[in-house]
């Protein structure tokens, strides 16, 4: 009888310590203690660990989106709304400190240079992370309930590119203040009257 597969377990773990410590300071071994598996069966369900690293990132993006996407689609909030509670629910990350900074943006720090790979793998997670913002921009826009012009593509693209700011900054700063200005510059500059 072939053994129940840890592959779920390994990657909880592995996403919580590359989030606390990176990807240099994560060592297999760690991750395979901390899942309670013999090192054998990372490798065995991984290959590598920058392979993992790809798998974690994936994994950590699709909580974040599955928030998202219910934020995005809950008519009954206004739109500018659905925009504060997604930047929100980023900044609020797994809720286990407030001051770690993002996963993605951790990783896209340490690795994008060194492994292309990891950067391929960013590049498409940062290309989905616009996407519920430009759902709720274009149909804020279209239904006459912002006045805000623009590409909401590139609308979107800049908040998510200042959210990673605001909470590589909070990570520096071990405040909120990073994001709190990130809200004002939003619904000040970006989407003006929308708030």
């Amino acid at each position: 009888m072939a053994r129940p597969s840890k592959r779920a377990e390994i990657l909880d773990a592995g996403v919580l310590a590359l989030h606390a410590r990176g990807f240099a300071q994560t060592s297999v071994d760690a991750i395979a203690i901390s899942a309670g598996v013999p090192k054998g069966s990372f490798f065995g369900h991984f290959g590598s660990k920058e392979a993992f690293a790809v798998e974690a990132l994936n994994l950590y993006f699709a909580r974040w989106l599955e928030v998202a996407d219910a934020i995005a689609a809950d008519v009954a909030l206004a739109p500018a709304a659905r925009v504060k509670a997604m930047i929100q629910a980023a900044a609020d990350g797994d809720g286990s400190d407030a001051y770690r900074g993002c996963l993605i943006g951790n990783l896209s720090v340490e690795l994008s240079g060194h492994s292309e790979s990891i950067r391929s793998c960013l590049t498409a997670i940062f290309r989905e992370w616009e996407k519920p913002f430009v759902r709720v921009i274009s149909a804020a826009q279209d239904g006459g309930m912002w006045t805000t012009q623009g590409p909401p593509q590139q609308l979107a693209r800049h908040i998510v590119n200042a959210l990673q700011g605001a909470l590589l900054r909070s990570k520096v700063d071990q405040s909120k203040d990073a994001i709190e200005d990130l809200h004002a510059l939003v619904f000040g500059w970006l989407l003006p009257g929308e708030s």
